[in-house]
């Protein structure tokens, strides 16, 4: 959609729609008129063939193309701020007038964009080198600037010509054919003595070589693939087996301990040194961290996962995605214990109420709370710096059969807090 957003530095109510779930477009007029499958708009920007539109009803959406675009009952390409134009629209549903008209494409804007892609395509640089002697193949050497090189010599003995000699301008052209490849030549050169072959066979000469020279920088790529391996340990986990989530005033105790996390996308927010807490997103583990856990927002779901976040030292155990019932969670654990011989320290959400949703800058300049779907459930709101979260209408509840601990996401709303804590307790006990 054709709307300026973060870029142009809009604010929420500019950059995002509270009637429809797109962005807002580029205004550019309004109808002031409606004939049959016409309608006439004032233009407040200028407007182009073939451009992409859109009425806003107060009662539906009109979408349409400027395909032919009428000033004054003739036909232009495009039209002027302050023009009054009639447009054409298949819709059988009729706008009203002062209805708002916004541009959802640019057809030069496209244009452009695809001139950019087509004019600046990224393509290696290669070198050609050429020799054709009587009575001895065609040799062709090319070398990217990476050091790799394809020497390739013609099935055809060249003989001498006895009409039409092969020229250099003919070696030349059949070379440059390369467009589709993904290389460019930037130098040739080579000798050719007084000899004849068909141009078809050059030319394969050529194909043959760019594809082996492609085959070689594939391979380059693959061998830099590294097997799969993580050599780890069993670590010592400093956390309680009861991990609670929580902005209540509870008091810590020896069967359960409140534990703070990072922030998720708030640059704002970003520390040089985390401890003894959740990370919950990857750019956390680029500070200096220590006995920290990764957290449920990594969506962590296998066995390889739970490895590489245990490989790193200051990584002491896991909370697993809550995507995961305890079938899923058993074979992950298992899993892992077959492939490194010990038993890692996850936990698993068993009780709370999980973010749906975060959105960035907020959605609404309004101090809204909460708000309430189509099917009438309701969804809690909290903000975070520029953040808002959007909560699940009710809380999650699941048993923990299999992780070495729970985890408990409390808000405020929360109910019998002490039976759920009891409850939790001898859940974990009881089988540990």
């Amino acid at each position: 959609h054709f709307s300026k957003g973060h870029i142009f530095n809009n604010n929420v109510d500019e950059r995002m729609s509270h009637y429809r779930g797109n962005h807002l477009e580029i205004e550019i007029g309004e109808v002031i008129d409606v004939n049959k499958n016409k309608v006439s708009i004032k233009l407040s920007k200028n407007l182009h063939q073939n451009d992409g539109l859109r009425i806003f009803d107060d009662r539906f959406d009109i979408g349409l193309t400027a395909v032919k675009i009428e000033k004054n009952n003739k036909l232009i390409k495009e039209a002027n701020s302050g023009d009054i134009v009639w447009l054409t629209y298949n819709e059988n549903n009729i706008p009203k007038k002062g209805s708002k008209v916004v541009k959802t494409s640019d057809v030069l804007l496209l244009n452009r964009i695809e001139k950019e892609i087509n004019d600046n395509k990224r393509k290696a640089l290669i070198d050609i080198k050429y020799t054709g002697y009587i009575n001895n193949p065609l040799t062709i050497l090319i070398e990217d600037k990476n050091g790799n090189s394809i020497y390739k010599e013609s099935d055809y003995i060249l003989d001498a010509a006895n009409n039409k000699p092969i020229t250099k301008e003919d070696i030349i052209r059949s070379f440059s054919k390369i467009n589709d490849s993904g290389f460019d030549i930037d130098n040739i050169d080579g000798e050719i003595q007084n000899v004849f072959m068909p141009i078809s066979l050059i030319n394969e000469l050529r194909r043959d070589a760019i594809n082996e020279l492609i085959n070689i920088k594939t391979m380059m790529h693959r061998d830099n693939i590294k097997d799969y391996s993580y050599s780890l340990e069993n670590k010592e986990c400093t956390f309680k087996h009861i991990l609670i989530n929580t902005k209540l005033d509870l008091k810590e105790n020896d069967n359960y301990e409140i534990v703070n996390e990072t922030k998720i996308v708030d640059e704002n927010l970003v520390k040089d040194k985390n401890e003894h807490c959740l990370l919950n997103e990857i750019g956390d583990f680029n500070s200096d961290n220590k006995s920290c856990l990764a957290g449920m927002s990594l969506n962590i779901t296998n066995s390889y996962a739970v490895a590489y976040f245990l490989s790193k030292e200051f990584i002491e155990g896991i909370i697993f995605s809550s995507e995961l019932n305890n079938d899923q969670i058993y074979k992950v654990i298992s899993s892992f214990e077959n492939r490194y011989g010990f038993t890692p320290v996850t936990y698993r959400l068993t009780y709370g109420k999980r973010n749906m949703m975060i959105i960035k800058d907020g959605f609404t300049l309004e101090n809204v709370n909460k708000i309430k779907d189509l099917n009438g459930n309701i969804y809690d709101l909290e903000y975070n710096s520029n953040n808002v979260f959007l909560l699940e209408p009710k809380y999650y509840h699941e048993k923990n059969k299999y992780c070495y601990g729970s985890y408990l996401i409390l808000k405020e709303d929360i109910k019998d807090i002490e039976r759920i804590l009891e409850e939790t307790y001898e859940e974990i006990h009881g089988r540990i």
